[in-house]
């Protein structure tokens, strides 16, 4: 089994990343604004995958599996730049999973629980959707294709997710930052 994994900068994409390759799982890692060494240089917006990673990574005998981590989380500037945030949401995401799709390889999309509003919990794979902002009706437009186009892929859809390392960007390092900066939280 081999993994690329799209947006390995990032908080979850990194911890993904280590765990896979302390497995000995060999992984192809792209990024798209930062410059870690050894993740090759692949942005949504500007960039095909089969340009990036040489096509024979796909053609091995052994399963590809994608996970997209890739992704504009911030709430926030998912309303404020509703045009960017979709671009790289939807439409460049779907982009890379036709491409990826034609490769050969299955694909794992990071989702969220906003999917749904949160009014009855215990949601199944089979509930409704309720989104509660931009950002999930991102979420929900890529499900949705997924569930038309690529029946065979992994949907993750995440909770809150935090980590222990302050010196990682996830939820509590934010937090603590506006906290030393006396700003809301």
């Amino acid at each position: 089994m081999k993994f690329l994994i799209v947006g390995a900068s990032g908080f979850i994409g990194g911890n993904i990343l280590a765990h896979v390759r302390s497995l000995g799982f060999e992984a192809v890692c792209t990024q798209a604004r930062s410059r870690r060494e050894g993740l090759v240089a692949f942005d949504l917006l500007r960039h095909r995958i089969a340009d990036r990673v040489d096509r024979s990574f796909f053609q091995a005998a052994e399963p590809v599996h994608v996970l997209i981590c890739a992704v504009v989380s911030n709430m926030d500037l998912c309303l404020t730049d509703r045009a960017t945030a979709h671009a790289v949401n939807v439409e460049k995401t779907i982009q890379l999973i036709d491409d990826v799709t034609a490769l050969g390889a299955k694909t794992t999309f990071l989702s969220t629980c906003f999917v749904f509003d949160g009014q009855t919990g215990y949601y199944n794979e089979d509930a409704p959707f309720s989104p509660v902002n931009e950002y999930a009706r991102h979420k929900v437009e890529v499900e949705d294709y997924l569930r038309r186009r690529a029946p065979g892929s992994l949907v993750m859809r995440l909770e809150k997710i935090i980590g222990d390392n302050p010196a990682e960007n996830h939820f509590l390092t934010q937090c603590y930052k506006s906290i030393s900066e006396n700003q809301p939280i």
